[in-house]
């Protein structure tokens, strides 16, 4: 048996799922830009006028070196300087191209194979990145099931993560004010984090180390949430465990101090965070009537200081859960509380067909959420006092035709 589950673990493949998750992003005027690869993977461009009352659409000009992306289009900057995109290609490299931030609609994306350039192993997964003090920090999983980081200050760097837990499918970096956290659903089905100091990094050091979320398991990717202090990991709960023994995390030992099995509801998503003990609290977020599915995202309006948790639901509608809270003790879970909002239905919008993607106005109070439609358009529902739907693909059409 000790063979069989050695070879099970050794042999074992990331699956990442298959998705075409747009980008967004705002400029300084107000403007805002969704990126995205339509179904032959080109990638294309919306773009909103400064008051966001006009769109445009464009297919980006970039070199014949640049192929077609296979998944989602990540959009990032750094130094205030270019605009970044990152995708995967259908060879499994991956790809950055740059623009400045004055260039226009005319002007060529500059490509670059970082796949190529630092020898890499080929990626199954989409990257996932994140901007800390200038430097852009990228996470994807080769083929192996082997995650990796890749970070920009002055050259490409890269960094092979520990394997141990070894994901199921792909990665997803976030940042906290003193670490990197990297999260992912494991091969035996529980989120896990795997931690990076800043301090450490700063020194040279690539020391990560890891953290399971037990007495659950999850589907979908798990991903990071930091309010008040507090590092929170959100998933969705599974119904069942997908391996069997000894690749189940529940805790049958002599010492069952403080473990409590999980007896709430799977639908919709959890939240685990750390309380000082073995066992982290988990608790509810909202009170949802249908299972998520997908990979949720986290906004955090910078004015109000108000964070918000979103997916999609088995049926493709996007669910929204705005928090509010109160002072309680650290351990406590009655400090907070989530409402969930049908956003889909109050802007009586069509259903999601993938992911979805977000921002919150750094201009005003407004959120943004863009997603593809059954049909491949692009949507938008966004909040300037109640929510609305807009048909970015249909209103940039309409444009262009006058």
């Amino acid at each position: 048996n000790f063979q069989k589950h050695t070879d099970e673990y050794f042999s074992h493949r990331a699956t990442p799922p298959r998705n075409s998750r747009p980008a967004i992003t705002e400029t300084e005027t107000g403007q805002l830009r969704v990126t995205y690869a339509n179904g032959n993977g080109q990638l294309q461009e919306l773009s909103s006028s400064a008051n966001r009352s006009n769109w445009n659409k464009r297919e980006l000009k970039i070199p014949a070196t640049a192929p077609p992306s296979a998944g989602s289009v990540v959009a990032y900057s750094f130094k205030g300087q270019d605009r970044h995109l990152l995708y995967r290609g259908k060879q499994g490299h991956l790809h950055e191209l740059s623009l400045p931030e004055s260039g226009t609609g005319d002007d060529i994306w500059k490509h670059t194979d970082l796949t190529s350039l630092l020898q890499l192993p080929v990626s199954c997964s989409d990257p996932s990145v994140v901007t800390v003090g200038d430097v852009p920090h990228i996470v994807f999983v080769d083929q192996r099931a082997h995650p990796h980081e890749l970070w920009f200050d002055d050259r490409w760097r890269h960094h092979p993560l520990p394997i141990t837990p070894r994901p199921a499918g792909g990665v997803v970096i976030s940042s906290t004010p003193g670490a990197l956290h990297v999260t992912y659903k494991t091969m035996f089905g529980v989120p896990c984090e795997q931690i990076l100091s800043l301090a450490e990094a700063s020194q040279g050091r690539r020391f990560w180390r890891h953290r399971l979320t037990q007495r659950i398991p999850c589907n979908g990717q798990p991903i990071g949430l930091y309010i008040d202090e507090r590092w929170r990991v959100v998933f969705q709960p599974s119904m069942t465990w997908p391996l069997g023994e000894p690749f189940i995390f529940h805790w049958n030992g002599p010492q069952r101090k403080g473990y409590q099995e999980y007896s709430g509801s799977r639908k919709g998503l959890i939240q685990a965070w750390d309380a000082r003990q073995r066992f982290q609290h988990l608790e509810l977020i909202g009170s949802p009537t249908s299972p998520a599915v997908g990979t949720p995202i986290t906004l955090h309006n910078r004015q109000t200081n108000q964070h918000y948790i979103t997916y999609r639901d088995q049926a493709g509608h996007i669910y929204e859960a705005g928090r509010t809270s109160i002072d309680q003790p650290e351990t406590s879970t009655a400090g907070e509380t989530w409402k969930l909002t049908d956003l889909t239905h109050l802007a009586k919008a069509p259903s999601a067909a993938g992911d979805i993607t977000g921002l919150a106005s750094a201009h005003n109070d407004q959120r943004h959420y863009i997603y593809q439609s059954h049909n491949g358009d692009i949507h938008q529902l966004h909040f300037n006092g109640h929510w609305n739907h807009q048909n970015l693909s249909q209103a940039a059409s309409v444009t262009q035709a006058r």
